[in-house]
């Protein structure tokens, strides 16, 4: 194994003599091998070498173990290590990622923030040929294009290097029990909770068994063939980019389509792709059917219109040209209107009409029923003794923020509309009601969290939107 991983090493050119590097260890059986195998290397490529351990603190005492098996390790090797801890369930907690997503970032962050302490300037990880393969089945089964069916690219960045990237989890194992290294298994990879230990567990073995034993391998070699496609068209569509004239602003990317229709059609799937990355910072959250979609409406849509895409995007088209923008609005309906209370108050732009009432009660009740507020009108309950100024009603406006009910902090008005997939073209469906300069409520979909009844509440003002003008 240890010829083969050498001759990965330099058939992507992942070390140069004098390298840095710090090699993340977990303990198992794949970063352990890792770790033996570039010591063995260090000498040849005069390689220095920092094992970083990071205890996310999801296993209690069985975290605390793994760190100390990599502490000893990294001692049997004579290497110096790195070990931290860092309250990944609280972060996960107060930025509501999933646990996988989470981990990742705080991991990665780890390792950049421990290369830069100690001058590395590689990152080496243990990624082996069966992640590579759970990686391109789980992207293939989520309807992923070429670019996801290249799988965990070998080199990444010109930092992270995944030396074990073509050598299978049996062999790791097998040179681990050769040279009796300490490793450790983590149980939760046997839970099938997540898509990837499903592919593991179940699916591979499956293939394996019923249609191909080496499919692990078979795998491999297709997502490096991918790989080289994938590098060719984006290498076309960066050309393609440059004759396009791209002008790019802040948030905003402009290109007219004449010439974006004389390039095949996977070269303009991958314009559009660059085009939200540019506009986004990301090329996450950009699905298939997206590109089709808007593929589709730039070809035979009308000659002056628009599309929504993901994150609030809208892709306007105007004749022959193409903006992609996270800035777009649409015409609004401007109206502002003093709401009576309590009272009737008729909104004609909208075609809307708010009726109002106050109610005084002796204690707090959660139960809305106790106040005679009927929760089956879908009204709103706020305390009117805690609001000041003029109650109004007006139309959404830019910069707009309040604190939804539920939230620590607030938020801007057009972010919360995109985290509940509300379409530009129907925002102004929701009038937005004040008192003085603070939101009291968006339409029937929240209340300001600093209105809500509580202990202290006497004085309730009720808020029911109606969708007609009731005259």
């Amino acid at each position: 194994m240890y010829e083969k991983v050498k001759a990965t090493v330099i058939k992507y050119k992942m070390l140069e003599p004098g390298d840095k590097v710090v090699v993340g260890v977990s303990g198992g059986p794949d970063s352990v091998a890792l770790a033996h195998i570039l010591t063995r290397l260090a000498k040849e490529f005069r390689l220095t070498i920092h094992i970083g351990h990071l205890n996310h603190m999801f296993r209690g005492k069985e975290a605390e173990l793994d760190a100390a098996s990599v502490a000893r390790l990294a001692e049997k090797l004579g290497l110096p290590c790195t070990v931290e801890r860092i309250d990944v369930p609280a972060y996960l907690s107060e930025h509501r990622v999933s646990a996988q997503a989470g981990a990742r970032y705080i991991r990665y962050a780890f390792f950049e923030k421990l290369a830069d302490e100690v001058g590395a300037n590689r990152i080496a990880t243990g990624h082996h040929a069966d992640d590579q393969a759970e990686t391109v089945l789980m992207n293939f089964l989520r309807g992923s294009g070429v670019s996801g069916l290249t799988g965990i690219p070998p080199v990444r960045q010109g930092k992270y290097i995944r030396p074990l990237i073509e050598v299978s989890r049996q062999e790791i194992e097998n040179y681990c029990r050769y040279f009796d290294l300490p490793v450790r298994f983590d149980a939760s990879n046997a839970k099938n909770i997540y898509l990837r230990n499903r592919v593991r567990n179940q699916l591979i073995p499956f293939l394996q068994k019923e249609f191909n034993p080496k499919i692990v391998q078979t795998i491999a070699r297709f997502s490096e063939i991918a790989r080289d496609d994938n590098e060719f068209i984006c290498r076309e569509a960066e050309k393609a980019w440059q004759l396009l004239g791209v002008e790019e602003r802040t948030e905003e990317i402009r290109f007219e389509l004449d010439r974006f229709w004389e390039w095949p059609r996977a070269v303009q799937r991958r314009i559009l792709i660059k085009a939200w990355e540019a506009v986004t910072g990301s090329a996450r959250d950009i699905m298939y059917t997206n590109i089709e979609n808007l593929l589709e409406f730039l070809k035979t849509g009308p000659a002056s219109g628009y599309i929504e895409l993901p994150k609030g995007i809208v892709a306007q088209k105007t004749y022959n040209s193409v903006i992609i923008t996270a800035q777009y609005e649409p015409a609004q309906i401007e109206y502002d209107h003093e709401l009576k209370v309590p009272g009737r108050t008729i909104i004609p732009e909208a075609g809307l009409t708010i009726i109002t009432d106050v109610k005084q009660i002796a204690a707090y009740n959660m139960d809305a029923k106790a106040h005679g507020i009927d929760k089956g009108l879908k009204a709103h309950a706020v305390d009117y003794d805690r609001l000041h100024g003029d109650v109004r009603v007006r139309n959404r406006r830019p910069g707009d923020r309040f604190q939804p009910l539920g939230m620590r902090g607030t938020k801007k008005l057009k972010d919360f509309f995109i985290d509940l997939k509300i379409p530009v073209a129907e925002r102004d469906r929701y009038p937005v009601i004040t008192a003085g300069d603070n939101i009291v409520c968006v339409g029937r979909l929240r209340i300001d969290e600093r209105w809500k009844i509580t202990e202290s509440t006497r004085t309730v003002l009720i808020i029911k939107i109606i969708d007609e003008i009731d005259s």
